[in-house]
């Protein structure tokens, strides 16, 4: 099993000049407390500053290559091989240069959840799920 974080303003904007958007203490550490270590590449590893936050992490050349396990992206697009997806979408739009370009045709939300952050007075947790094909 493959499962993608991405964090996405209100117009699905992800980065401007190829830095995030924002970021929020409350998300990192729900990402931080998923039950297996979150693979991430160096940029993303630099938001983690808190000690116990760090120690979940895997730090990999290119976190969406992984064949198994979380990985949180912020500057590749999702692979073709999630099983499911983690979208944490802020409250505000930002000005971006750079939009989540995938398409969730043959997904289907599985979860939605609003919970204050941090650095943003709401932010929404979505659950997305592979569909299971029809069998023939």
């Amino acid at each position: 099993m493959k499962t993608v974080v991405v964090c996405v303003d209100k117009n699905g904007g992800q980065t401007r000049l190829g830095r995030r958007l924002a970021s929020d203490r409350a998300v990192r550490s729900r990402i931080a407390s998923l039950p297996q270590p979150v693979c991430v590449d160096e940029y993303t590893a630099t938001q983690f500053t808190e000690d116990e936050d760090r120690s979940r992490l895997s730090v990999v050349s290119d976190p969406a290559a992984i064949k198994e396990g979380t990985a949180f992206l912020e500057r590749q697009d999702i692979p073709d091989d999630a099983d499911t997806i983690l979208v944490f979408r802020w409250d505000k739009r930002y000005p971006a240069d750079r939009y989540l370009a995938f398409r969730f045709r043959g997904w289907r939300k599985a979860r939605k959840e609003d919970f204050p952050g941090d650095a943003h007075e709401k932010v929404t947790l979505e659950t997305w799920v592979r569909k299971k094909e029809a069998k023939a």
